[in-house]
């Protein structure tokens, strides 16, 4: 079971890249984590989920992650805080200029009578612009004895349900 767990956390590690997450508190207190991922929540099904505003998220990545990598590192940060939904207030794409410059490199050979030399430019000086995704969630935490009343789809996982049962012990 544990190397099993130590090639998922692997996977996902690699897949998600270097996105970041940072949380902002916005009630200054620190609440216990009640599920283990957070639900992203669409702009539209945001009115129904009433919960208390906890705080809110910035995200970014590199040019090969998109929104949808920063919404899934952003839920599971909301989750770690306590919250239990995410939703996306703004998602844009900064731009990154990389400048290469050209680099040259002189190859002289020596003759009885004289030197001669030849100079090459590799390569041509380039710039290249790259788009970085960027968002803001709001986090919102929403009681567990609420759930029931979201549709299936917006309940999170609750961290009891998130255990195996093989690691349930029981004593008789």
């Amino acid at each position: 079971m544990r190397a099993w767990m130590i090639i998922t956390v692997a996977t996902l590690a690699v897949a998600s890249g270097c996105v970041s997450a940072q949380f902002h508190s916005k009630t200054g207190r620190t609440f216990a984590p009640i599920t283990p991922r957070a639900v992203v929540v669409s702009e539209h099904e945001a009115g129904l989920v009433r919960g208390e505003v906890i705080g809110t998220i910035t995200a970014k990545g590199p040019e090969f992650n998109d929104q949808r990598d920063l919404a899934d590192e952003a839920a599971r940060v909301a989750a770690a805080n306590g919250g239990t939904h995410v939703i996306v207030t703004k998602e844009w794409a900064e731009r990154y200029r990389y400048h290469h410059p050209a680099t040259s490199s002189t190859d002289c050979t020596g003759y009885a009578d004289g030197v001669s030399c030849q100079t090459r430019y590799d390569p041509a000086s380039t710039t290249i612009s790259k788009p970085m995704p960027r968002a803001e969630f709001l986090v919102i935490r929403l009681a567990a004895v609420l759930w029931r009343r979201l549709p299936p789809e917006l309940r999170p996982a609750s961290i009891a349900s998130d255990v195996a049962p093989a690691s349930i012990v029981t004593s008789r």
